[in-house]
Protein backbone atom coordinates (compact mmCIF):
# COMPACT_ATOMS: atom_id res chain seq x y z
CA UNK A 1 0.00 0.00 0.00
CA UNK A 2 2.79 2.20 0.90
CA UNK A 3 4.55 1.61 -2.32
CA UNK A 4 1.62 2.50 -4.36
CA UNK A 5 0.95 5.39 -2.67
CA UNK A 6 4.48 6.36 -2.83
CA UNK A 7 4.15 5.66 -6.45
CA UNK A 8 0.85 7.74 -7.51
CA UNK A 9 2.52 10.61 -5.23
CA UNK A 10 5.38 10.83 -7.68
CA UNK A 11 3.46 10.25 -10.37
CA UNK A 12 1.47 13.77 -9.43
CA UNK A 13 4.57 15.50 -8.87
CA UNK A 14 6.26 14.87 -12.18
CA UNK A 15 2.66 16.60 -13.51
CA UNK A 16 3.00 19.76 -11.91
CA UNK A 17 6.38 20.73 -10.68
CA UNK A 18 5.82 23.92 -11.20
CA UNK A 19 2.96 24.41 -8.20
CA UNK A 20 5.54 22.90 -5.61
CA UNK A 21 8.60 25.47 -6.94
CA UNK A 22 6.46 28.32 -6.26
CA UNK A 23 4.93 27.22 -3.30
CA UNK A 24 8.96 26.60 -1.89
CA UNK A 25 9.82 29.86 -3.43
CA UNK A 26 7.20 31.52 -1.34
CA UNK A 27 7.55 29.76 1.89
CA UNK A 28 12.15 30.20 1.43
CA UNK A 29 11.56 34.54 0.27
CA UNK A 30 8.74 35.54 2.07
CA UNK A 31 10.30 37.72 5.18
CA UNK A 32 7.49 37.55 8.00
CA UNK A 33 7.84 40.39 10.42
CA UNK A 34 6.77 40.38 14.26
CA UNK A 35 6.04 42.87 16.82
CA UNK A 36 7.90 43.35 20.23
CA UNK A 37 5.56 40.60 22.05
CA UNK A 38 6.14 37.90 18.95
CA UNK A 39 3.04 38.62 17.11
CA UNK A 40 2.97 37.88 13.74
CA UNK A 41 2.18 41.55 11.93
CA UNK A 42 3.93 42.43 8.51
CA UNK A 43 5.53 40.35 5.23
CA UNK A 44 7.13 41.16 2.34
CA UNK A 45 7.33 39.06 -0.28
CA UNK A 46 10.11 40.73 -2.65
CA UNK A 47 11.98 42.41 -0.11
CA UNK A 48 10.50 45.88 -1.94
CA UNK A 49 7.21 46.03 -0.64
CA UNK A 50 5.68 45.58 3.16
CA UNK A 51 2.12 44.22 3.62
CA UNK A 52 0.08 43.98 7.26
CA UNK A 53 -0.97 40.31 7.92
CA UNK A 54 -4.17 41.28 6.20
CA UNK A 55 -2.72 42.21 2.91
CA UNK A 56 -3.18 45.76 3.32
CA UNK A 57 -0.37 47.44 1.83
CA UNK A 58 2.32 49.74 4.31
CA UNK A 59 4.92 50.71 1.78
CA UNK A 60 7.98 50.08 -0.01
CA UNK A 61 11.93 49.64 0.71
CA UNK A 62 13.78 52.42 -0.76
CA UNK A 63 17.69 51.29 0.65
CA UNK A 64 17.34 51.49 4.03
CA UNK A 65 14.00 53.58 4.48
CA UNK A 66 10.78 52.55 4.83
CA UNK A 67 8.22 54.98 2.23
CA UNK A 68 4.02 55.43 1.98
CA UNK A 69 2.87 55.52 -1.41
CA UNK A 70 3.36 59.43 -1.19
CA UNK A 71 6.77 59.13 -0.74
CA UNK A 72 7.19 60.08 2.52
CA UNK A 73 9.70 58.06 4.90
CA UNK A 74 7.53 57.06 7.72
CA UNK A 75 10.37 54.66 9.12
CA UNK A 76 13.82 53.27 8.08
CA UNK A 77 15.04 49.22 8.66
CA UNK A 78 17.95 48.24 10.85
CA UNK A 79 19.74 45.17 11.26
CA UNK A 80 16.52 43.10 10.72
CA UNK A 81 14.21 45.69 12.67
CA UNK A 82 11.85 48.20 11.44
CA UNK A 83 12.00 51.52 13.58
CA UNK A 84 9.25 54.74 12.93
CA UNK A 85 10.58 57.85 12.43
CA UNK A 86 10.71 58.70 16.36
CA UNK A 87 13.49 55.91 16.34
CA UNK A 88 10.91 53.36 18.09
CA UNK A 89 11.45 49.12 17.07
CA UNK A 90 8.29 48.13 15.51
CA UNK A 91 9.03 45.73 13.95
CA UNK A 92 11.85 42.53 13.72
CA UNK A 93 12.55 39.06 11.53
CA UNK A 94 13.67 36.35 12.58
Amino acid sequence: MNRLRSLVTKKLRSKIPEIEYQSQTISIHMARFYDINGNFVAYSSDFKNLYDRFGKYIGYFLNDLLCNLSGETIGYIREKSIYNNQGQRLYFTR
